[in-house]
């Protein structure tokens, strides 16, 4: 099923959103290079469906994780609109919750794996024909 069609069926399952930078899904994409794994960070805007790469690392970890959110906001599409209230959506790590919502006061984060697969789902397809 193309993401458009899913999306359709399970819009009702989720937020409505009325303006960019409203839901944000937040996440990372795996892949290999000389072997070892590599982290692609990205996010996209639920309500404009624009996608922000924010960066490739050889780990993952939580200072990895905040270094991107906070290269999210440091975006020149993400400051176009400063100050505006914010969800951020992704899978996790819930520990670092509060971490996160400093970085993206007056924000809030929360963790929902379904609901950040559903805001990133038509990227992830055009990713995957693009492969």
């Amino acid at each position: 099923m193309k993401a458009r069609s899913i999306i359709k069926q399970y819009k009702n399952n989720f937020p409505k959103v009325t303006r960019s930078r409203e839901a944000i899904a937040f996440f990372f994409l795996t892949f290999n290079v000389a072997g070892k794994p590599a982290y692609s960070f990205a996010a996209v805007d639920q309500f404009s469906q624009y996608a922000f790469h924010l960066g490739i690392e050889m780990s993952c970890a939580d200072a990895d994780i905040l270094k991107h959110i906070f290269l999210l906001t440091d975006h020149p599409e993400f400051r176009k609109t400063p100050n505006e209230f914010i969800t951020l959506v992704m899978d996790g790590p819930a520990h670092l919750k509060e971490s996160i919502e400093k970085i993206i006061a007056p924000g809030r984060v929360i963790f929902d794996s379904a609901y950040r697969k559903f805001i990133s789902l038509v990227f992830m397809e055009e990713m995957k024909e693009m492969l």
